[in-house]
């Protein structure tokens, strides 16, 4: 299902998804999950990766 900026997506626990960014931009998402299912830690497990100034500009709420 397509999404836009300003969008939130509830899915049931355990659904199994997939977010893909179709666009030409970066694409950022908020993810929370609750209960946790050892989300936080796929997400440490991860490759980390630098942050440019795009990236602290959306961070910061000051992205145009």
């Amino acid at each position: 299902m397509p999404i836009k900026k300003g969008d939130a997506l509830m899915l049931r626990p355990g659904s199994e998804h997939v977010v893909r960014n179709t666009g030409s931009s970066k694409l950022y998402t908020l993810t929370v999950m609750t209960p946790n299912q050892d989300f936080a830690e796929l997400i440490r497990s991860g490759e980390r990766v630098s942050l440019d100034e795009e990236d602290l500009k959306v961070l910061a709420g000051k992205a145009g």
